[in-house]
């Protein structure tokens, strides 16, 4: 970005990989607010082992998105964050401190989550089982913790209510980063996947989100807990623990429609 097109507020999206946290950053692209999108910017040190001033360079080059899906009033400066939990694992407090908003954890159950990249890692040619460590659940766990231990400000959102019910939920999402609502942040214009500016090869991850014209209904059935490799069975029932602790967490942002699907 350039000196004369500096972000204003910045927003932050935490979430465990594959929970639907692009479709949610999607939907603040699409405000009047919003100008700059910065992508995972602690991908390069997670996976490349870079250092730390490579987040804040990825920082710094946030994606226009003045260019990048056009519209933006002359007054657009906000700058939404989108980065994984198990990415920017220590270093959250840091990337926290960047919004005085509360940060947005972006959360699904695990098993979709977990299915998804066992999946995504197949079609690369991968081993489906990876570290337990890129559930990107345990480092969730730590950072909710530490958000409340520090009086952080923070919401939790659950991407199936957000796809089932985008109309209930992106209104309170944007209520709590003291946004207004209008119908246009559901509206999308397709952007080539250069737009998130992945790292380690993952563009086409993102394809079908970027290729959508609207957020898409949650359809995918959920696994049994039998189907996963022995190696991470036990971990995504962990997960799921935490999954359902999470949906009771008072700063939840709940449609109120999926309570008994969720939790069981």
């Amino acid at each position: 970005m350039t000196h004369a097109a500096l972000p204003g507020e910045t927003y932050v999206i935490v979430a465990p990989p594959r929970s639907a946290s692009t479709a949610l950053a999607r939907i603040l692209w699409h405000h009047p607010a919003i100008r700059f999108y910065a992508h995972e910017p602690y991908g390069a040190v997670y996976h490349q082992g870079a250092g730390p001033d490579a987040a804040e360079e990825a920082l710094d080059q946030a994606a226009d998105l003045g260019v990048t899906i056009g519209g933006k009033p002359a007054g657009a400066r906000g700058l939404v964050v989108k980065e994984m939990t198990f990415q920017v694992g220590g270093a959250f407090p840091e990337l926290a401190a960047r919004t005085t908003w509360p940060v947005i954890f972006n959360v699904r159950d695990p098993r979709l989550c977990v299915a998804s990249r066992m999946a995504m890692r197949r079609k690369q040619g991968l081993p489906e089982v990876f570290p337990v460590n890129e559930s990107g659940w345990p480092d969730l766990a730590e950072q909710i913790g530490w958000c409340r231990d520090e009086g952080v400000p923070y919401r939790v959102v659950d991407a199936t209510e957000l796809r089932q019910h985008p109309q209930v939920i992106a209104p309170l999402v944007l209520e709590a980063l003291g946004l207004e609502f209008n119908d246009s942040v559901l509206c999308w214009t397709p952007v080539k996947s250069e737009t998130v500016q992945a790292v380690a090869a993952q563009d086409h991850w993102y394809e079908r989100v970027l290729s959508a014209d609207r957020i898409e209904a949650a359809v995918e059935p959920i696994p049994e807990l039998a189907s996963f490799p022995a190696q991470l069975r036990d971990h995504v029932e962990w997960c799921c623990e935490r999954y359902r602790m999470f949906l009771t967490d008072p700063h939840v942002i709940r449609a109120g429609f999926v309570e008994d699907e969720v939790r069981g």
